[in-house]
């Protein structure tokens, strides 16, 4: 997995971090590490839904505890992503990466090519209650590493679309210890129900759709922007 490319040419950022466990686990055999190589196969098979899922443009919905709306819009080509939040958002593109909260948006170097995103930065636009598919990814291929961790797989239909499931339970030295998500045939995150970093997440998928609007990687209207970038 950790060489496969989308048709604009990248290494899919929500990878990343699984390509190298891929690579941990082929050094695993079933005679020296039956389950550990049983889950790996469990999240090589998600993370190869979302490495397909990066070579369309694609708008994600999801709703969150209480109500609360999110919204992921990715593009191949240029290869972008946007996460829009009621009062901020994070968007990566190959020019700038841009971060919004109190009507302002700060604009920062680009990562470098293939680089994952920053998830951090994701957080602090979002707040707790949401978490992105590369974090989710990152907890798996822990999950999958993690002897005392327990790996179930399973299946849901979600926004109408089959969608491939993991039940993690007993994961340590990671930002959650149990939890339950799901991957759709289409490659994005479908469903995340449990902690991550002690706050609660409920996170569903409720609209898929293979559109981008432009206006998501561009500063809300009115709001002011800070050109932070080196020059």
């Amino acid at each position: 997995m950790a060489g496969r490319k989308t048709k604009s040419g990248h290494v899919p950022r929500a990878i990343a971090l699984a390509a190298l466990a891929v690579s941990a686990l082929a050094a695993c055999t079933p005679a020296d590490g039956a389950e550990v190589y049983d889950q790996g196969r469990v999240v090589d098979e998600m993370a190869s839904h979302v490495d397909e899922g990066t070579a369309d443009a694609y708008t994600a919905t999801y709703q969150l505890t209480g109500g609360v709306t999110v919204t992921v819009v990715h593009t191949p080509t240029p290869y972008r992503d946007a996460y829009i939040f009621p009062d901020g958002r994070y968007v990566s593109t190959p020019e700038f990466q841009m971060t919004c909260d109190a009507a302002t948006c700060t604009l920062t170097d680009p990562l470098p090519t293939n680089a994952p995103l920053d998830t951090d930065a994701i957080a602090e636009a979002g707040g707790p209650g949401f978490i992105s598919v590369q974090d989710v990814m990152s907890l798996l291929t822990k999950a999958a590493l993690d002897k005392s961790a327990e790996l179930t797989p399973g299946d849901d239909t979600l926004v109408a679309e089959h969608a491939n499931c993991a039940s993690v339970d007993g994961l340590t030295g990671g930002a959650s210890t149990k939890f339950r998500t799901c991957v759709t045939d289409r490659g994005v995150l479908g469903r995340f129900t449990g902690s991550f970093h002690d706050a609660p997440v409920d996170q569903l998928l409720v609209g898929y759709s293979q559109n981008a609007d432009e206006n998501v990687f561009t500063p809300p209207s009115g709001w002011k922007l800070v050109d932070q970038r080196s020059k």
